[in-house]
């Protein structure tokens, strides 16, 4: 009986506190985009929007809509549960997602893992991650191309950049290199939706590779 109340207590702490970085993380990351939307939109009363413009606006909603993807993630209960699955045929099915909603961008990658990459975790929370790095070389590459492979118990990214910048601070909420035209939050989501998979994460930065490297759970 104790122990049961102690489990139903701890369950319901996690709950409150995964409720509470909801609603930080929320306020925090979606503040920005917001802004951008509500000036941008400011400005269609004033005359036509040019295409950087609407670019921007584009890309913009589109980066709140998968930061509410992600934050929802990582408040439901079901995502901590885990569970082994194969690595490979999901990094496959993101790759066509991605050429299927954006064919325009172009982005040739080149896939060098084991036909089989077992690893352990919740498959939802991963494919989010993986969306996310798939995002960001969509975004900050300076050309479209992105090599997926395998490195003794990693799975690297890795992008060609125009200039390097601060890894450390790009892990943090809302920051980003001046040159971006997101919200600032890609990498600190990957880095959170990491943490909740119990996976390691580290990213590297020289003057022309960005480097993350993804450490899965084993199976």
């Amino acid at each position: 009986m104790a122990r049961t109340l102690e489990r139903s207590l701890n369950q319901l702490k996690l709950a409150l506190r995964r409720e509470s970085e909801f609603t930080r993380d929320v306020s925090h990351e979606l503040r920005t985009a917001i802004t951008i939307v509500r000036n941008t939109l400011a400005l269609s009363h004033l005359r036509n929007l040019s295409p950087q413009e609407t670019k921007e606006l584009r890309t913009t909603v589109e980066a709140m809509e998968n930061t509410i993807s992600a934050l929802l993630a990582l408040a439901r209960a079901e995502s901590v549960e885990q569970g082994p699955f194969d690595l490979r045929p999901l990094l496959e099915n993101r790759i066509l997602a991605l050429h299927r909603r954006a064919p325009e961008m172009r982005l040739q990658v080149r896939l060098e893992i084991p036909d089989n990459y077992p690893v352990a975790g919740n498959s939802h929370l991963a494919t989010l991650l993986i969306d996310n790095l798939l995002n960001n070389a969509v975004r900050h590459a300076s050309r479209p191309q992105l090599r997926v492979r395998e490195d003794g118990h990693a799975l690297i990214f890795e992008n060609p950049i125009g200039e390097p910048f601060d890894t450390d601070n790009s892990l943090l909420p809302g920051e980003k290199s001046e040159q971006s035209d997101g919200m600032g939050q890609g990498l600190y989501l990957v880095k959170r939706i990491a943490g909740a998979l119990g996976w390691d994460l580290s990213t590297k930065c020289d003057e022309e590779l960005f480097t993350c490297a993804v450490y899965p759970a084993a199976a």
